[in-house]
């Protein structure tokens, strides 16, 4: 939980290991987590100039923009490429129906977050992420029976119990 003290970490490897993707984008993540959303960006796009074809980083960075930014078509983009190189990654089926969920395109979004769950057997934070799109859908009764689920999977969950305090 120091993510300061992390951040430093991976800072101080990076000068001895600039080329290390692997750091970069746990300092990436690190950044993420301190609300410097710039960092974050600026690490993942490193790497993509480096690697365009890093799904990791497609990801991080899609899923934090339809997250924490308005810039959701880019957002879309970015995951729909990590999506197409590599389509069972139950993170990226998450992220690209969160993506969806935020352009307004729910029944698309249902349909990813729904695979995606049944994929991950019951991730809380997908379960989050279903039941507000089921919530939105007025499906309350199956956004429910989500989120008992997940919350008996991972009953401290942030982004679960985040969600349930806006919306249940």
């Amino acid at each position: 939980g120091d993510y300061e003290r992390a951040f430093d970490i991976y800072s101080e490897a990076l000068v001895i290991w600039p080329e290390s993707p692997e750091i970069r984008l746990q300092r990436a993540l690190t950044a993420e987590r301190l609300d410097r959303i710039d960092r974050l960006e600026a690490d993942l796009r490193i790497i993509l100039e480096r690697d365009p074809n890093n799904a990791e980083a497609l990801n991080a960075l899609g899923y934090t923009l339809a997250d924490r930014t308005d810039r959701h078509e880019e957002a879309r983009e970015l995951i729909e490429r990590a999506v197409a190189l590599d389509g069972s990654n139950v993170a990226y089926l998450d992220s690209l129906g969160w993506v969806y969920y935020k352009l307004g395109r729910h029944e698309e979004a249902l349909e990813q977050l729904d695979r995606a769950y049944r994929m991950s057997s019951g991730d809380a934070e997908i379960g989050a992420h279903l039941g507000e799109v089921l919530w939105t859908l007025n499906q309350r009764e199956r956004a429910h029976e989500v989120w008992l689920e997940s919350l008996e999977a991972d009953p401290g969950h942030a982004v679960l119990r985040e969600t349930l305090r806006r919306l249940a």
